[in-house]
């Protein structure tokens, strides 16, 4: 429903350039608020820069005047990109686990993508010595 909205509305908007900012934060307030998955709010995030044109020197000037809203998409990025690493180990550590002990199972499977990130570690080091499967979530 954001988007639609952002869509017909941001193109036409007229603003003053005093009030440049503030339309772009009122844009970035709306998403935050509208849009709960945080994958679409990244995606539309581009689209309300691309209409917003703020140059560098200006995103900058907006970062000190509306930090709140900075920091809530900076934080938003960087989970989206701990997120992303963190589905990046899982990928490794089954096709690794696949290749040494063949085809795995819809529980293990399932098991390393419920994984925390200190489980992966210790098992892509488990994985370098262990002879069987079970040896990989067992050995420390």
């Amino acid at each position: 429903m954001f988007i639609q909205s952002l869509r017909a509305d941001l193109p036409n908007m007229r603003w003053v350039p005093e009030d440049k900012f503030r339309v772009y934060a009122q844009a970035i307030r709306g998403l935050l608020t509208l849009e709960p998955d945080p994958e679409r709010q990244l995606k539309y995030i581009d689209f309300i820069d691309i209409y917003s044109t703020l140059d560098d020197n200006e995103m900058r000037e907006y970062t000190e005047r509306y930090p709140q809203e900075s920091t809530a998409m900076a934080t938003l990025s960087e989970r989206l990109r701990q997120e992303g690493h963190h589905q990046g180990e899982v990928d490794v550590i089954i096709r690794q686990l696949s290749k040494r002990f063949g085809k795995l199972s819809d529980s293990d499977v399932a098991r390393v993508r419920s994984a925390t990130p200190e489980e992966l570690a210790i098992w892509a080091e488990n994985l370098l010595d262990a002879r069987s499967l079970e040896d990989v979530f067992t050995r420390h």
